[in-house]
């Protein structure tokens, strides 16, 4: 009996895996899907440049794709072209989730749609993903 308890959760839990997955590449899918020839041109020309002395730190252009207010601040999602990661993203559209403060979206009068700097170091746990401003 033991087992076969164990075996649901085993499955219950591969299976909220799996849905969460799906539904962010579904997210990323439509976010890519509204993108015009230039946004994409734009993020796929975009320079790779590396922080001094580091091979898995780097500033590259980003577009902001989704920007949600959550009161004091903004969760953002900021699409990025993969030319680094060697994996099965590598030369494909990406996105990486930060937030900004309210404050800093207002200054720089930022929106959807809008091209940013952004710091990508997929190595660290802490500040790995950043818009530069």
């Amino acid at each position: 009996m033991e087992f076969v308890i164990g075996l649901l959760v085993v499955a219950a839990f591969i299976g909220i895996v799996v849905f969460f997955v799906k539904k962010e590449k579904q997210k990323l899918n439509e976010m890519v899907a509204n993108l015009n020839e230039e946004q994409k041109n734009k993020l796929a020309l975009t320079d790779v440049k590396f922080a001094e002395g580091k091979n898995d730190e780097w500033i590259q252009d980003g577009m902001i794709g989704e920007m949600v207010n959550k009161g004091n601040k903004f969760a953002i999602k900021v699409l990025w072209h993969n030319r680094v990661i060697q994996n099965a993203t590598y030369d494909q559209i990406q996105y990486g989730d930060t937030s900004l403060s309210k404050e800093d979206v207002e200054k720089n009068n930022l929106k959807v749609g809008d091209f940013v700097k952004v710091y990508i170091a997929p190595a660290k746990t802490v500040g790995c993903f950043k818009i530069i401003l």
